[in-house]
């Protein structure tokens, strides 16, 4: 399924997204079953004018060439800033921006009734395709957690330790977590507070390396996680910050 954004409206203004800003896309998010995302582009044109972005997404687990048009507003333009307020059906899809001679693509994780607020850069003359769809999502009971997904993908590997894993913190957006592009492997998440050296890890599902690279895995943490998390106390490595990614 290919989704193309329509712009219906401009408002043009001197800032990125505001508090203002936030409240109205989240008053328009109340009126939708669909889930909204706030996109903002920061421009790369040196023109000196607002050049709107050509926004479309595919659902990466249909055919790319079925489309259907979603309602789209430009909260703000600015020539250095465009913010546009898209409202699209939850799931997983590959999200095309493109702004003059300006691109960029990612993955978007959407979930129901959860508003993703989402900036980006595009750059002069670069295209990366997007070649592992794979993505883990869900709620979060309180404000203030972090999150990574440890990834073992070979026999000696151990996700408490960290010894043999690939670490990848996930985006906290609201309350609820999100990461994509993710490599095939046993799947581990760790959830810690910002001050507090303590983490637990919790099994949330395991992807083969000769599967379809569209897996898309939900786990909503818990309270009861969390007091999992208090009682192990399990320091984590690097002061709770996961390694950089290789």
């Amino acid at each position: 399924m290919r989704v193309v954004a329509t712009i219906c409206a401009i408002a043009v203004g001197l800032m990125p997204a505001t508090g203002a800003d936030r409240a109205e896309a989240s008053t328009i998010a109340a009126k939708s079953a669909q889930a909204n995302v706030l996109l903002t582009v920061i421009s790369c044109s040196k023109s000196g004018k607002a050049i709107l972005p050509e926004i479309s997404a595919s659902k990466t687990s249909e055919i790319r060439d079925k489309s259907i048009n979603v309602p789209s507003s430009v909260i703000r333009a600015t020539a250095r800033i465009v913010t546009v307020l898209l409202s699209i059906e939850p799931g997983t899809f590959t999200v095309s921006v493109l702004q003059g001679s300006c691109f960029t693509m990612f993955d978007l994780t959407v979930l129901r009734g959860h508003q993703r607020n989402v900036v980006v850069a595009p750059t002069y003359r670069v295209f990366r395709d997007v070649l592992n769809h794979n993505s883990i999502a869900g709620t979060l009971p309180l404000k203030g957690l972090r999150a990574s997904i440890e990834v073992c993908s070979r026999t000696t590997c151990d996700p408490a330790s960290r010894t043999g894993v690939y670490s990848k913190e996930l985006t906290i957006d609201g309350d609820a977590y999100y990461g994509n592009e993710l490599t095939p492997g046993d799947w581990y998440l760790r959830v810690w507070f910002t001050n507090v050296p303590a983490s637990v890890i919790i099994p949330v599902g395991s992807v083969s390396q000769d599967q379809k690279q569209n897996v898309n895995v939900r786990h909503d943490l818990t309270l009861e996680d969390l007091q999992t998390l208090w009682s192990r106390q399990r320091p984590c490595a690097g002061e709770c910050t996961p390694p950089p990614r290789p």
